[in-house]
């Protein structure tokens, strides 16, 4: 017969990994923030709203980060009284986005990727030859002097 007592001690000395959402330090779980969704685009926590067009949650979460909220910290999202999504951190949210772009048409996760500011885009306009433009000739405008007393001379 198996002398279960004997297990049992060494079975509970088994070292348990710490959840991505408690404190490394003390161990303890790190109170979630709680966020509102607002319609079918908007969020809101701990005074920041944002807009969304596939995920705002998502977006609340890089706006929270921005905002100086810690990356482990949980987020709760509630529709009126009820819980719909919790967020294990909102560093792991705010590295994700959802995209429409897949073979099959059915919106996926995927990792985000900022616009980068410092690119400059242009619009696609053909060139002109000179590159500068002209003054428009003078005998094309109405004076502005023309213009506030009544009319074309």
């Amino acid at each position: 017969m198996p002398q279960i007592h004997h297990d049992a001690p060494a079975r509970n000395k088994i070292a348990r990994p710490i959840r991505a959402d408690a404190d490394p330090g003390t161990g303890t779980l790190k109170r979630p923030i709680r966020a509102d969704f607002i319609g079918i685009y908007q969020a809101t926590a701990a005074g920041i709203r944002v807009n969304g067009r596939h995920a705002p949650i998502l977006a609340l979460c890089r706006a929270l980060i921005d905002a100086g909220h810690d990356p482990a910290t949980p987020l709760e999202a509630y529709r009126g009284t009820t819980l719909c999504l919790r967020v294990r951190s909102i560093g792991e949210g705010a590295k994700l986005t959802v995209v429409e772009t897949t073979s099959d048409g059915k919106p996926r996760f995927a990792s985000f990727h900022a616009f980068p500011l410092n690119v400059l885009v242009r619009p696609p306009v053909a060139q002109t030859g000179a590159g500068v433009l002209e003054e428009p000739s003078s005998k094309n405008n109405m004076s502005l002097a023309s213009l506030t007393e009544g009319g074309a001379r």
